[in-house]
């Protein structure tokens, strides 16, 4: 998980320094924003599993029913929630061969998505 943050944040970086990178509109900078939110919420989570089991199911975290519903639970609820929201649904075109718009929809009025 660390890996992928790391080169998630590396490729991000290069990204937004190239000089040939496409126009940044701010559905996309909203959606980079919540996905990385969401990343690093996961990363907490797994970094409170790791530290859960270190001393093994005899440990004083494993026992601590709170801490487990706090860093467990509502970690990854809030990271859905937030992957609700800044859904890439609201931010990518469709292609062609898949779903399609309906109606008269701009790309500022967001995408309804449809089956052909």
């Amino acid at each position: 998980m660390v890996v992928f943050c790391s080169l998630l944040a590396d490729y991000m970086f290069r990204y937004f320094k190239s000089a040939d990178r496409s126009i940044i509109t701010p559905r996309l900078k909203i959606f980079l924003g919540f996905l990385s939110s969401a990343v690093v919420l996961i990363l907490a989570r797994c970094a409170y599993r790791v530290a859960e089991l270190s001393d093994g199911y005899t440990g004083d975290l494993i026992h601590n029913e709170p801490l487990f519903i706090g860093l467990e639970g509502v970690l990854i609820v809030v990271s859905v929630l937030v992957l609700c929201v800044g859904h890439p649904g609201f931010v990518f075109l469709p292609l062609g061969n898949g779903l399609k718009g309906s109606g008269n929809t701009s790309e500022d009025d967001g995408i309804m998505l449809q089956n052909k």
